[in-house]
Formats: C-alpha cells, sequence, structure tokens
C-alpha cells in the first residue's frame, strides 16, 4: 500500500502521514478574510486557530480507508461560526474538494469517506 503524506498548508505546513492531499483553510469574519494556522496533533490529525493560538477552531484529520471502501476519507470538526473555506487536493492526482461554512452559522461535521480514490 502507497501512502502519501497530506500536507495541510496555512500559516505553516502540516504533514498528516495517511493521506493524499494538501488542504488549506480560509475564514470570514464577516468583515475580514484572513487564513489559519495549522498546528498537528498525531500523524492523521490536525487543528487550525483563527484569531489566537490557544483557540482552537477546526479539527481536520485524514484517514486511509482503502482497505474499507476504496477511498481516503477526509474528517473536520469546527468550534466556530465565522466563515471557513477547507480546499482539499489530492496531490497524487491533482482532483480538488472544497468544504465550507457559511459566516454565522455553527460549523457542521464533515465525514467524507470518499474525499479520495485510493491509487
Amino acid at each position: 500500500m502507497r501512502l502519501h503524506p497530506l500536507t495541510v498548508i496555512v500559516g505553516f505546513v502540516l504533514t498528516l502521514s495517511a493521506a493524499i492531499a494538501s488542504a488549506g483553510v480560509g475564514i470570514w469574519t464577516g468583515r475580514t478574510f484572513g487564513s489559519a494556522t495549522a498546528v498537528p496533533l498525531t500523524t492523521d490529525t490536525g487543528y487550525f486557530w483563527f484569531f489566537h493560538p490557544n483557540n482552537v477552531e477546526v479539527v481536520t484529520k485524514v484517514l486511509n480507508g482503502c482497505s474499507t471502501n476504496g477511498h481516503y476519507w477526509f474528517f473536520a470538526s469546527g468550534l466556530t461560526n465565522v466563515g471557513v473555506q477547507i480546499n482539499v487536493t489530492d496531490m497524487v492526482t491533482g482532483a480538488s474538494k472544497p468544504y465550507s461554512n457559511s459566516y454565522g452559522t455553527p460549523f457542521p461535521p464533515i465525514q467524507d469517506t470518499a474525499a479520495f480514490l485510493c491509487p
């Protein structure tokens, strides 16, 4: 099985070992646009902060589900109601998937168990 690193690019680079994609997170506060800062937690999981390093806003992870359904899985959960745009790109194929949350609404969980096809 071939593994590709997931690189989350915002503020600085976060590499997650069980995935195949790069993701960037942007925010909308209702008045300004900005970028999130990525922080690694484990080899598969990281979080983002927007306004202060002590304030976690979004947690993401990617899992290798190739043996289960032939796909890599992308999960995210938010602790915010600001506008959030997450763009995830498969580093092998170049395919891209957007995930978003509208400003002023609670961030719903993302549970994409078919994010990218396994090689």
